[in-house]
Parts: structure tokens; sequence; C-alpha cells
């Protein structure tokens, strides 16, 4: 059996090539994004990603930028002042930016909440703080759902 965890009241870390791998749930017009980790779904709404730009494209009020590492990419989108920020950024910046999950003409990106500049060491951290966060996350959620809470 696979377990569902929620995890939309929190901003899952996550590999720019795993946001590939997110499935997309339509119900209408309620859109669910569904991640599979290591046997457990994850439903998510909120997300950070960190890595090396690839890209920034300004079009119009908004600014679209292709973050990534070596396993793939990940497109994030701002409009206004959110924007203004990520159009300073270049390629080769390392960034970890935190946002929210959304689909637009059948393809996803990350509306961005905000944005950071870390170091090479900050990336690798990260990197390594995803199964942490995942394990921990897990212990805790299906702990409490194990005992009713």
């Amino acid at each position: 059996m696979v377990s569902e965890v929620s995890v939309e009241d929190v901003h899952l870390r996550l590999l720019p090539s795993e946001v590939e791998e997110v499935e997309v749930v339509e119900r209408g017009a309620l859109v669910e994004f569904k991640l599979r980790w290591r046997g457990v779904v994850f439903k998510l709404k909120r997300v950070r990603v960190a890595g090396s730009v690839a890209r920034v494209e300004e079009r119009g009020r908004m600014v679209e930028a292709v973050i990534g590492d070596e396993s793939g990419s990940v497109r994030v989108r701002a409009w206004d002042e959110d924007a203004e920020r990520l159009a300073k950024l270049r390629p080769g910046d390392l960034v970890e930016v935190l946002g929210t999950l959304r689909v637009y003409r059948d393809e996803m990106y990350v509306a961005l909440t905000l944005l950071r500049r870390i170091t090479p060491e900050e990336l690798e951290w990260y990197r390594e703080a995803v199964t942490r966060d995942r394990s921990t996350i897990l212990r805790y959620r299906l702990g409490k759902q194990a005992k009713g809470a």
C-alpha cells in the first residue's frame, strides 16, 4: 500500500529534475500536485528548488528563469516586483527559490515567492537536505497518522 502524505503546508525541497516527475492531477478547477518518492506519494503545492541559472528571459511584465543542475531543470516565473529580482540573475548564478507549483497550458512552473543567491557549499548542503528533510517529514507525519492524530 502506498501512503499519501500532504505537505501542502510546507515548502518541500525538490531537485530540479524532480519537478519534471511531479504528477498533475486535475479535479475540475482544482489542481493537485503529487510526487512519488520511496513508496510514498507527497501531495504538495509549495516547493523550494536550488540550482544554477541557465537563462533568464523577459516577456512583458513576466520574467522566466530556467534553473537546473546536471539532473534537469525547472522554469521559475515572476511578475511585477518579483520579476525585477528575477531579471537581475545571470547564467551561472547559484540560487534557491521558494514558490508555488502552477500549470499554464500544460506547462508546469514555479511561481516565485522568495529568491536568494547561494554558494556552491550551500548548494551541496541543499542536495543532502532533500533526503534528510523528507525522512524527517515521514517520521513525523506518518507517526501522527498511525496514532490517529
